[in-house]
């Protein structure tokens, strides 16, 4: 089902031309679907149908008041099948102009790019057609893929299947040399042991874009088909749902291109992180803030599994600019935190990250990467030394769903144990020029004054005692607070009426990357991912290859060796749009690299950009060209971090 473009949701037309009178209240509502594309649709062990597009259908039949029921199609066939009426529409198929002579679409919903898999013995290096010449190719029929393939790829001998389980199974029993799916595909498959074998090649250079069809006139008795099609649409265009019996959240995934002060928030935070653990998209447990957040109007997000987080409050400009001359707190209670202990943690800690663990003393913190046994980064964190045999984890909230059996995985034969405490501890983050003040009128018990960058000390806010931390990731001075849960309301309400005083002023995610992007501070889904190095990111300062053995570090040593071929560069671009996560930048007609990331600095007044670029293309200065929206953008490769390149403001 076919990621190379948009998800969409279609209506036939010839159906819409000859439905009945009967209202979308009172006629169940058939929507088909392949039911084998994890994970946005797939059979459960029981026989039911789950995933995001099963989720996705239900909500939108709660809302219109109208049964729902589900039809299990082979995808080749989905389209002959709505038309001979099997079901009213199909749901997760992509918007081509062939397509859209036959049924009509609504407003795509999902986006991601395509990508190749091969099996790690491989020795291609690139995703081109050129790289695969004289290759066998496998794609699933009928499919978008396939079409791409067969037009793009015509030096490889392209062979297609009836489902992408089957062209993976003959590339692992080596009877094809790569397979086409689309990314999240397979970045789900190789997390699965038959996909131990195989590693993602990348992303494809180039994806089709094809136009949106013109809407095309309908005879007047076919307006019953219309609005039901135009009632989807309008359901998908709410910023939030609620869906109904569960009291689940909904949200609108819209185009994952470049951020404005008015993208749905949602949207913006997909973009960003790329892809959910589960694939699910539906909230289902409200962290600890969440009541006292909602009364401040925020719009909310999901993130990191089975948590709903705040995305926006005043906008962005607004709470970037409060934050970098006054003070913002923003929660991060979706955060993973995982809780070692036992006369062995030390030695697990050090095993799987990169940094050195036996170094810290109690008090202190330490940045990270982990990573696999290849080098690729599983995620970045803090790494807490809480006492002797004790330490804590802080993890990115999408990554902890992987970290904890990783985690448990390394700590077997050890004497320690881990434990998840993500939803026992509130996590707001005080960040600003002003934080140190505000917290010194809230705090007490804490010496805040001698409190070091990378430390931290335990105090009080009223009766309750807080861990302190001197750390955060907007480039500022700023603290993080560790709560306990069932005390958090009275913390957050004693910080909002002390923080008055102060200018503090909540800010979302978004604001969390456009503070972050001035910073040049990577974040895990989109500028680095399990395919990368932390030398690939400028994080390779971090790696203490003294300290011993530790997971991953033959590969990261072959890297380092080795030397780079592309380097993350930063950009500030001319104008005033930002460019489109994983945009090609060219140097005239030659391929330079991607976009990483893209926004507007609004510290700066001006548009940056991060970039993985091929090393000829990297020199300060240099002049290259990015299209956006149809149009050659100028962008010129600068230092960064792009704001306050010398920390003085960190350093506080």
């Amino acid at each position: 089902m076919r990621l190379f473009g948009s998800f969409v949701l279609a209506a036939s037309l010839a159906l819409a031309l000859a439905t009945g009178a009967a209202s979308a209240q009172d006629k169940k509502l058939k929507l088909g679907t392949e039911g084998a594309y994890p994970p946005f649709n797939y059979a459960n062990a029981d026989g039911t149908l789950g995933g995001f597009d099963i989720d996705l259908g239900k909500a939108l039949c709660a809302e219109m008041k109208t049964e729902c029921e589900f039809v299990v199609q082979d995808f080749d066939g989905s389209i002959p099948a709505l038309q001979a009426g099997k079901f009213d529409a199909i749901i997760n198929i992509t918007i081509t102009p062939e397509r859209a002579e036959k049924v009509d679409f609504t407003h795509k919903y999902y986006q991601t790019p395509p990508a190749i898999a091969v099996p790690k013995d491989s020795t291609l290096s690139g995703t081109s057609p050129e790289d695969l010449k004289g290759k066998t190719l496998g794609v699933q029929s009928a499919t978008i893929h396939q079409n791409f393939a067969e037009q793009q790829y015509s030096g490889s001998t392209v062979r297609a299947y009836p489902t992408g389980d089957d062209a993976r199974a003959d590339m692992v029993n080596g009877r094809l040399d790569a397979v086409m799916d689309g990314s999240i595909i397979l970045t789900e498959w190789l997390k699965k042991p038959e996909g131990a074998c195989c590693k993602l090649l990348g992303h494809l250079d180039r994806r089709p874009r094809h136009p949106r069809p013109r809407r095309r006139h309908r005879a007047a008795e076919g307006q019953q088909g219309i609005d039901r099609q135009a009632q989807c649409r309008d359901r998908r265009a709410a910023r939030q749902r609620k869906v109904q019996g569960n009291q689940r959240q909904i949200f609108c995934i819209r185009r994952l291109r470049q951020l404005r002060p008015t993208t749905n928030a949602f949207g913006s935070a997909v973009r960003r992180s790329r892809f959910y653990e589960d694939g699910d998209f539906l909230g289902r447990t409200a962290f600890p803030f969440y009541n006292s957040i909602v009364g401040l109007g925020a719009t909310m997000g999901r993130v990191g599994g089975d948590f709903i987080s705040a995305r926006y409050y005043s906008g962005i400009a607004d709470e970037h600019l409060n934050t970098r001359e006054n003070v913002g707190v923003q929660d991060l209670s979706t955060m993973g935190k995982m809780d070692i202990k036992g006369p062995e943690a030390e030695a697990l800690v050090n095993h799987v990250i990169v940094n050195d663990a036996a170094a810290m003393k109690p008090g202190q913190v330490r940045y990270s990467t982990i990573c696999r046994e290849d080098g690729g980064i599983m995620d970045d964190l803090t790494v807490f030394r809480l006492g002797p045999e004790h330490f804590m984890l802080v993890t990115g909230s999408v990554n902890r769903l992987k970290m904890l059996p990783w985690l448990l995985h390394h700590a077997q034969g050890r004497k320690t144990y881990v434990t998840d405490i993500t939803a026992a501890v509130a996590f707001p983050t005080i960040q600003g020029p002003r934080s140190r003040e505000l917290l010194k009128a809230l705090v007490s018990d804490a010496d805040l004054d001698s409190l070091k960058r990378w430390s931290f000390a335990s105090g009080r806010v009223g009766e309750t005692k807080v861990l302190i931390s001197r750390t955060g990731v907007t480039g500022e001075l700023g603290f993080e607070l560790f709560v306990p849960a069932d005390e958090a309301t009275s913390v957050w309400d004693a910080l909002m009426r002390t923080g008055a005083d102060f200018g503090l002023k909540p800010y979302g995610v978004p604001a969390m990357f456009t503070l972050g992007l001035e910073k040049a501070y990577p974040a895990h889904g989109i500028d680095m991912d399990e395919t990368h190095t932390p030398f690939h990111v400028g994080l390779d300062r971090w790696i203490k290859f003294d300290k011993g053995d530790f997971v991953g570090r033959e590969a990261l040593l072959k890297v380092r060796d080795k030397g780079l071929d592309e380097r993350w560069t930063g950009l500030i671009l001319d104008g005033d749009m930002p460019a489109a996560t994983n945009a090609r930048v060219l140097a005239g007609d030659e391929d330079a690299g991607v976009i990483t990331y893209s926004d507007h600095g609004y510290s700066l007044g001006k548009v940056l950009a991060t970039a993985r670029l091929r090393v000829p293309f990297t020199a300060i200065g240099r002049e290259l060209s990015i299209d956006i929206d149809g149009t050659p953008t100028r962008a010129v490769v600068a230092p960064m971090p792009f704001f306050d390149p010398e920390g003085v403001r960190l350093r506080a």
